[in-house]
Parts: C-alpha cells; sequence; structure tokens
C-alpha cells in the first residue's frame, strides 16, 4: 500500500492536467511509479506528459538492455549516454510499443537505474528515455526492446536471520527455499559490503544445486558480511534473492565499539576520555584503568587512526595530570569526567559527589596510566610522555613505598569523607605490584636509571613472596591487610592470571590458572545458559563475609574471562583458549545489554566482587579491551604475543 500512494503521488507529478511540467522540478526518485510486475493489479497509466520542447537538449543514447544482449534477470539495469545540460532523465518502460500506457515512469538524475520489481516474464519489453531540464525537454530516445526472460523464482533467503550473529564457528550455513521451475544451481555471493563491490574468493561463495551453503573457508572475526543468492536456469537466465548480512563476532567490531564511546562527546583531536560504562550510575564517569586499556588496545592494532586516538587519551592523561584541582605532585585520580575533560577553571574534571572513589588516587591505575604512557613513548617519541610516567612512577614511589625497608607498594591514597581528607591506603596489593613491577622495568628501559630497575624488584619480591606453593592449589594470595598479615579471602583472579602475564615462569606460577579453573569457573549466565566464564573472587566459606549476598562471589566476570584466555594461550592450552574465546564472541552477540560490538561487563544481576561492589550487566570498555587482547593473542602488559618470552622471567630477583 505504501508503494502504491508513493507511486500515486509521483504519477501525480508527473503527468499534467493542464500547464506546463517543467521535469527540473521533480525531485529525483529511485521508485518504479506504477507497475503491473511481479503480478500487480495495478491498472497501467498513460504515457502522456506534455512538456515544452527544448531542442537544445540531446537526445539520449539508449546502451542497454537490447535485444542483442537481452538482461538475464528481470529486475534489469537500464543504461543510457549522458546529455550536456541535463539535470534529470524520465524513463518510461511499457510492453505497448506505442507506450498508450506505461508499467515505469519515473523521473531520476542519474542515467542508469535498476528496476526495483520484476518485469513481467517471456514478454517484449519497450523503453524509451527523454532528458530534462529548467528549459524544457528533449525528444523521446529511440524506442528500445527486448525479451524478458523466464528465470526460477525468487530464492527466499530462510538463514541465518537478518541481521544475526553467526555463533556456529568461522565457515556458518547459509540456507535459503527452494526456488520452483528446478533451477540448474544455485550461485551464493558473499561480500563485505552491500554493494558487492569487492566480491570475497571462489571458494567463500559458489555453486551448488542444492538450496544451502557451507562457507568453505574460515571468514574473519569481527566483520558484517552480506550475502545473496541467485537461481539459475540452463539459459543462464536467473533470479536473486534479498540482500541479507550477517555478523561475525570478534575484535575488529569491538574496536568499533571503543571507537564510538571514544566520539560520544567530542572527536578528532578533542582531548577526552571515553566512558568506562553504558546505563549505569557512575555514567559520565571516565575511569583511568579502562582508558589506559583502551589505549593500549589501539596501540596494539596501529591504525593510523588507531594511533591517533591513543595520542589523544595520553595528552588528556598528561592534561588531567597537569591541572589536577588539589595537588601538583604528578599523580592522576582514578576518574574523570567523560564529558568534559576540564572544568571552566581549567581544572581536571572530576565526576564528584557522586563517584567519590573517583577523587582517590590507587596505585595499580597510576600504574597502568603509566603503561600505557610508556608504551606510547616507545613507538612515537616524545619527552612530553615519558616525563609524565616518570611522574607518576615518582608519584608511587614517595608516596606508596614504606620509607627504610620497601617491602613492595601500598594501594594508594583515597577520600575520607568522614574528615574530608585523603588518607594513605596501607594494605598492599598483588595485582597492584604486578602492575608496578612492569611499570618500573619499562620506566627502566626507557631511562637507562637503574634506579627504576631496584624500585620494580621491591614490587616483584612482593608479588614472589605473596605466592602460596601448597600442593595442588598453589596461587598468589591477594596481598596484606594494614597490620601486614596475608590477605586471605577473598582471592582475586586478576591476581593469578595477571602474576603469569607479568612474571611467566610457566611451570611454577602456571599452576595458578589451574587453581582458577578448580574454583571459579560458572558454568552459565542468566541470558545465556551456555556461556561459561570465571567469578572475580574466591571467598572461603569461614570469611564473615560469605554470607552476605553483597560480597559473596557470583556471575560470570568476563573481563576476567578474557585474563584467562591470553593465560591458556600462554600455557599452549590452545583447547581451552579456544572455547572460551567463542563464549566471548557469543558474549559480544547474545548476552543482554549488548550492542554486537563492546562486551557487557557481566551477566544478568551483574558479577558480585567480593570487595563489597557489583560489576554491571552493561557495556564496557575495560572488557572490551581485554576482549581485544585475547582475539589478538595478546599479552598488554609487555607488549608482547602470548607466545613470546616474558622478559626478565627468571631474572633480577
Amino acid at each position: 500500500m505504501v508503494k502504491f500512494l508513493r507511486s500515486v503521488a509521483l504519477v501525480s507529478l508527473l503527468i499534467a492536467s493542464v500547464g506546463w511540467f517543467d521535469p527540473s522540478t521533480v525531485q529525483a526518485d529511485t521508485s518504479e511509479t506504477i507497475s503491473r510486475f511481479a503480478n500487480s493489479q495495478n491498472s497501467p497509466v498513460s504515457c502522456a506528459v506534455i512538456n515544452k520542447p527544448n531542442p537544445a537538449l540531446s537526445t539520449p543514447q539508449l546502451i542497454t538492455p537490447n535485444q542483442l544482449y537481452p538482461p538475464p534477470i528481470l529486475r534489469p539495469l537500464f543504461d543510457w549516454g549522458n546529455v550536456s545540460g541535463a539535470l534529470s532523465y524520465t524513463l518510461q518502460v511499457s510492453i505497448s510499443r506505442s507506450f498508450a500506457f506505461c508499467e515505469v515512469s519515473m523521473n531520476m538524475a542519474s542515467s542508469a537505474h535498476t528496476l526495483t520489481n520484476d518485469l513481467p516474464r517471456n514478454a517484449t519489453i519497450f523503453w524509451r528515455v527523454r532528458a530534462n531540464n529548467s528549459s524544457g525537454s528533449s525528444p523521446w530516445s529511440r524506442v528500445g526492446h527486448f525479451d524478458s526472460p523466464n528465470p526460477p523464482s525468487v530464492p527466499m533467503l530462510t538463514s541465518p536471520t537478518n541481521g544475526a550473529p553467526m555463533l556456529t564457528g568461522p565457515m556458518p550455513i547459509l540456507d535459503w527455499s527452494d526456488s520452483n521451475s528446478a533451477p540448474a544451481y544455485y550461485e551464493v555471493t558473499i561480500s563485505t559490503n552491500p554493494q558487492f563491490s569487492s566480491v570475497l574468493g571462489r571458494r567463500q561463495g559458489g555453486r551448488t544445486p542444492f538450496s544451502t551453503y557451507t562457507v568453505e573457508t574460515p571468514l574473519t572475526r569481527g566483520a558484517i558480511y552480506y550475502w545473496r543468492v541467485r537461481a539459475y536456469n540452463t539459459a543462464g537466465q536467473y533470479s536473486e534473492s534479498e540482500i541479507r548480512n550477517f555478523i561475525m563476532p570478534g575484535g575488529g567490531l569491538a574496536y568499533d565499539h571503543l571507537y564510538e564511546v571514544m566520539d560520544a562527546y567530542g572527536n578528532g583531536s578533542t582531548n577526552r576520555l571515553l566512558e568506562s560504562y553504558r546505563g549505569t550510575n557512575d555514567a559520565d564517569t571516565a575511569w583511568v584503568y579502562d582508558n589506559a586499556l583502551a589505549m593500549i588496545a589501539f596501540m596494539a592494532r596501529g591504525t593510523s587512526e588507531d594511533w591517533e586516538r591513543a595520542k589523544v587519551i595520553a595528552d588528556s592523561f598528561i592534561e588531567a595530570q597537569n591541572n589536577d584541582p588539589v595537588f601538583n605532585d604528578g599523580r592522576l585520580r582514578d576518574a574523570y569526567c567523560a564529558s568534559h575533560l576540564m572544568n571552566p577553571d581549567g581544572k581536571a574534571c572530576i565526576p564528584v559527589p557522586y563517584i567519590v572513589p573517583s577523587l582517590d588516587s590507587n596505585t595499580g591505575n597510576m600504574a597502568w596510566a603509566m603503561l600505557a604512557l610508556l608504551d606510547y613513548y616507545e613507538i612515537q617519541g616524545g619527552t612530553t610522555y615519558l616525563t609524565a610516567a616518570q611522574s607518576l612512577g615518582e608519584w608511587i614511589y614517595d608516596n606508596t613505598c614504606n620509607t627504610g625497608v620497601c617491602d613492595g607498594y601500598t594501594g594508594g591514597y583515597f577520600f575520607d569523607e568522614g574528615t574530608n581528607s585523603y588518607k594513605k591506603l596501607e594494605w598492599k596489593g598483588t595485582e597492584h605490584n604486578i602492575d608496578v613491577y612492569v611499570a618500573f622495568m619499562k620506566l627502566y628501559e626507557a631511562t637507562g636509571n637503574a634506579d627504576w630497575r631496584t624500585r620494580a624488584m621491591y614490587a616483584k619480591n612482593f608479588v614472589q613472596s605473596m605466592w602460596n606453593p601448597t600442593i595442588l592449589l598453589a596461587h598468589f594470595w591477594t596481598g596484606t591487610l594494614n597490620n601486614g598479615s596475608v590477605n586471605g579471602s577473598p582471592i582475586p583472579e586478576d591476581a593469578q592470571t595477571w602474576g603469569l602475564m607479568a612474571l611467566g615462569e610457566i611451570s611454577k606460577y602456571g599452576t595458578g590458572i589451574t587453581w582458577v579453573e578448580n574454583n571459579l569457573e560458572v558454568s552459565s549466565c542468566p541470558g545465556c545458559p551456555t556461556c561459561t566464564g570465571f567469578l572475580f573472587s574466591f571467598m572461603r566459606s569461614d570469611d564473615p563475609r560469605y554470607k552476605d549476598p553483597n560480597y559473596r562471589p557470583r556471575g560470570c566476570w568476563w573481563e576476567g574471562t578474557a585474563h584467562m584466555i591470553i593465560a591458556f594461550q600462554m600455557k599452549n592450552e590452545t583447547a581451552k583458549a579456544s572455547d572460551f574465546l567463542e563464549v566471548l564472541r557469543k558474549v559480544q552477540v547474545v548476552v543482554p545489554n549488548n550492542n554486537n560490538k563492546g562486551i557487557v561487563s557481566a551477566c544478568l544481576g551483574g558479577a558480585v566482587t567480593g570487595y563489597g561492589w557489583t560489576s554491571p550487566n552493561t557495556l564496557h570498555i575495560g572488557a572490551t579491551a581485554w576482549y581485544i587482547f585475547a582475539e589478538r593473542s595478546y599479552n598488554p602488559f609487555w607488549d608482547i604475543g602470548t607466545g613470546d618470552p616474558i622478559p626478565y622471567e627468571g631474572i633480577y630477583n
């Protein structure tokens, strides 16, 4: 009905009952105006249009189709030569040589048009064209004619549904309904664009006598593919299906998500940070840790635009560092405003009072910013970035390393609302010291200053002291409590996986990965029952918080699952790595609140961490970046492949 009404409206423009018709005033339209095609019951319309002749316009020369080369399809391309001075063209198609009535009568700007409705089968088709401008119209062209084909009926695509993710592996099965008239064969065409301007290789789209086709070569992860099917008869005539697309979940689409988030509040070279989560109560918050991960992910792929975006994040870190609203000591805060990095007073925007932890400066977050800045400096140069990383390193050393004997780095500083003051976190985290160890070793590499190597050893020594060598259950402890005693519960997953990524020594620290498998694996996820992942942490049953639902760990934590994939890759446990990578690809497109690109932090209900907060079921740039690392088999601590040797493995102890 919509098509018919649109047609009638255009016909009313083309056929004038009174006065002259000015073709230049008709907006180009690419829909057929009237049609008895495809068994339409609409009556034919008069082709007559009163027009003002313009002999200055040349008569269009018809090119195709013609009787010598009749089209093999019922929706052919009509093509003719350009006419100098023409602003539009009128195309008329009829089954009457005299054009007593028209099947199609339409105005367009281009000198070619492909029908969107079928021609009558086994009929002689006549067509003509004239050129138009504001002064009138040219004479009609000569009348072209051809015999329409009688191909098999149009194949109806059935699977996958349009826009659906392919979760069956890299060589999907494409299915469609049988055409009538017993087609000689079907031809499947696959492309990465809907214009099919670049068709995939012969083995990724070809002929089959059946109404189903299995792609023969693995498709690229993280891409959208378009496909269509043609049904051919023995004469080479064919009908063509609609065009559909499907999604191959993967890292490329994850990069698209990071780009979109980064451009939500600005673009180009404007300094800004990425909003960490979508749709949570800490909206407009750009956590430094997450942005360091996004920056490293951009550099890992390393396109020219990736490097431009990495520079924006690096410059944003430095601007925030140099314009803290309170301090001038080289620190960063844990988070900044995503909507605007700087306040009107020229100071960095910190999202308070709603997100008080953003005022904090946690040691691990500072170390991750160092890692990102040093990675950028290593490839792109620029002493500004090295200086910023050194300032962060000096702040960590001066403020979190105990005077006298430095036996590891404490947690940083937090803002105490009760006293309205900043206080030191006295506990030490294994994970934080892992971060500091690698950051300080990279600073040693960048500067040649052996002091940074020594300072790195303070962190490494602490990490090694947290190794619990219990037979069959060997793993890293969480760290130490305020009084210096070992913190035995809860025990986070990332201490195990990050310890392996930073230190290597798989024969020793690889058992921590087995410990995670034994204690943290989750068999299903709300909203995705077949998705298997890992908890954020392990809590002992005798822990006083164990019975508190706000503390007892539960729910798949997808960032941690990506950590485990990288660990499996390092251990050469390829089957496990592949299985869990397929899970994350499914998470990308199945788990609620997805956008088919980024990775949500957790399943429905969130992932209770064991530390009094819950990782939400919402898109998260941190989880997305770690997924990218897993797809790329990439160790973000050292910027190496997961199969590469770990720098300084087993030395400088």
